[in-house]
């Protein structure tokens, strides 16, 4: 009998311990693989527990992205998937997001996203978020149906990392910035060099937006906007033209705001 693909799922924590519980759930749910959960508490306001899974509570806070980096040096197996601890996977992420790897031979995958709202949004602002879930999702299927190689390298943006999967000896020797912000689009748009990354027509990911969350956090205006306009020349770099770059600039617009 051949044993089930082994992934190891890395989930970066800090606080929020009734939004966890409901994201590690969805991991354990997971049918078709072998998971080992590695759970990366950078330094909660109460030490997390988990049933089942490789808990490192570091000392002082460092953020997601060196967190992230702590947990890849527990990942064994064939697979790598990050899930931010707010969000949620349907109970057939990891098997779809294996078995198209297994079919198209790319580096990694990215599924579609179902949004979740917690906490008070401005009806203006839901309406935004709403519209913006429904473009990507509507980019994703068509760069699927356009480009059954994979999604262009100029796409990386509509990638969220919690709907990736990815290859693990495509990401070695790969690690996040200590930014805030942009952190998981560099180590996007690095994993996708010199690869491909097929995409999953099926929302399978359950994407939560809290008013509270970093993608909201009030930082300071012209810092967001630094970060996001980065971007922009490496966008444009990697051969993003038309509707690519309108959607980024969407994106820009609705993110380097603010609320």
């Amino acid at each position: 009998m051949t044993p089930a693909p082994a992934v190891a799922v890395i989930v970066p924590v800090h606080g929020h311990p009734e939004l966890l519980a409901e994201t590690l759930d969805s991991v354990r749910r997971q049918r078709g693989v072998t998971v080992r959960l590695v759970v990366i508490d950078d330094a909660s306001p109460v030490p997390v527990a988990a049933q089942g899974a490789s808990v490192v509570r570091l000392a002082a806070k460092i953020g997601p992205g060196p967190a992230r980096n702590e947990g890849l040096k527990f990942a064994e197996g064939e697979f790598v998937a990050f899930l931010d601890s707010d969000d949620v996977w349907e109970d057939d992420f990891l098997e779809r997001s294996v078995a198209a790897l297994a079919k198209t031979g790319a580096s990694a995958s990215v599924a579609l996203s179902r949004p979740v709202f917690s906490g008070g949004f401005a009806w203006t602002t839901g309406l935004r978020l709403r519209m913006f879930t429904a473009a990507r999702n509507g980019a994703l299927r068509l760069c699927a149906f356009l480009s059954p190689s994979g999604l262009p390298v100029a796409g990386f943006y509509l990638c969220q990392l919690s709907h990736v999967l990815f290859r693990t000896d495509r990401i070695k020797g790969l690690r996040f910035g200590a930014e805030i912000g942009g952190e998981d689009w560099s180590f996007l748009l690095d994993a996708m060099k010199g690869g491909t990354v097929t995409v999953i027509p099926r929302r399978l990911v359950r994407y939560r937006f809290r008013p509270d969350s970093l993608s909201f956090r009030p930082l300071d205006p012209a810092r967001r906007k630094a970060i996001y306009s980065a971007f922009l020349p490496r966008l444009e770099a990697a051969g993003a033209r038309g509707p690519l770059l309108l959607l980024y600039k969407a994106y820009f617009g609705l993110f380097g705001g603010g609320r």
